[in-house]
């Protein structure tokens, strides 16, 4: 939030922002605030904006930009303090990128189940398929 608050954009005239502890969430009003939010954040390591590609692999890109129109990432053991979830720093967290050294995932069912999760979109269908 600080490295935005440097410059001259002004919150809900020209962007809005929601700030999550490990990402940052942004939807620019007009070209100059996505090119000086851009700038702002070019040089943090260990962060990046993840690309629409990036967002279609993982099964939750939108169109309209409706979760944020420049997606701002952290890697893992990465917060963002304060945010809009809290003001502290806490032991654990979840929320990262699953392309993170430490970024494991499992599901479990007490079903047999053959199709294939490849993303996390894919977990609506597996619980669909248990209510029937």
């Amino acid at each position: 939030m600080s490295l935005i608050d440097k410059t001259d954009l002004k919150y809900n005239r020209d962007y809005t922002a929601v700030y999550d502890d490990t990402m940052a969430r942004f939807w620019p009003l007009n070209d100059r605030a996505e090119k000086e939010i851009r700038q702002a954040l070019a040089d943090t390591p260990e962060r990046r904006f993840v690309t629409n590609d990036q967002l279609k692999e993982m099964g939750t890109y939108q169109p309209d930009g409706r979760f944020g129109k420049l997606i701002f990432v952290l890697d893992e053991g990465l917060l963002i303090i304060p945010s809009y979830m809290g003001g502290k720093i806490i032991p654990g967290m979840h929320g990262y990128l699953a392309d993170n050294k430490y970024s494991y995932s499992m599901c479990l069912t007490n079903q047999k189940y053959d199709k294939k999760l490849n993303c996390i979109t894919d977990i609506h269908q597996l619980m669909k398929d248990s209510l029937l």
